[in-house]
Order: structure tokens, then C-alpha cells, then sequence
């Protein structure tokens, strides 16, 4: 963009391919812009239907809050397919 602008300045102006070169830009910025928006809708929409968490435990406060982390110590060490973040 700061080509094309630049090219005003010259004394010796070839207006056809100048004007050739801005209708570039400005068609790719068109094609372009609409394609971002929508990845960006589509990324926040699959963003918000995905569970933050795969893991929600719960205990007692008293009773069980040291077999809740040996859970979540096995939970976040296994290599298996039960991997994931745990609450």
C-alpha cells in the first residue's frame, strides 16, 4: 500500500498500471476482510460450545479432599485417553 502511494509522487506516471496496482489492493482487501470475519465468527463460535474442563471433581472438604487429589494427580499423569484438564 505504501508503494502504490509512493508511485503518485513520481514525475514520469504510468496512470494505467498505477491504477491496475490500487484495484489490486483494494479487490484482495475485498476478498480478504469478509474471510477473516468469518473465521473469526466460526473460531468463537466452536470456542463456546467446548467444555473448558474434561474433569469436575468433588468432595467432601473433610472427608475426601486427599483422595480428590490422588485423582487429579492420576487424572493429569495417565497417557491414556482420559487426559485432559481436571477441576
Amino acid at each position: 500500500l505504501a508503494g502504490s502511494l509512493a508511485s503518485f509522487f513520481i514525475d514520469d506516471k504510468d496512470l494505467d498500471s498505477i491504477s491496475k496496482l490500487a484495484m489490486g489492493v483494494i479487490m484482495t482487501m475485498a476478498v480478504l476482510f469478509p474471510i477473516g470475519i468469518a473465521l473469526g465468527i466460526y473460531r468463537w463460535l466452536r470456542q463456546s460450545k467446548q467444555k473448558t474442563y474434561h474433569f469436575f471433581l468433588c468432595h467432601h472438604k473433610a472427608g475426601a479432599g486427599a483422595l480428590a487429589r490422588l485423582m487429579k494427580m492420576e487424572l493429569c499423569r495417565s497417557d491414556s485417553s482420559l487426559r485432559g484438564d481436571v477441576f
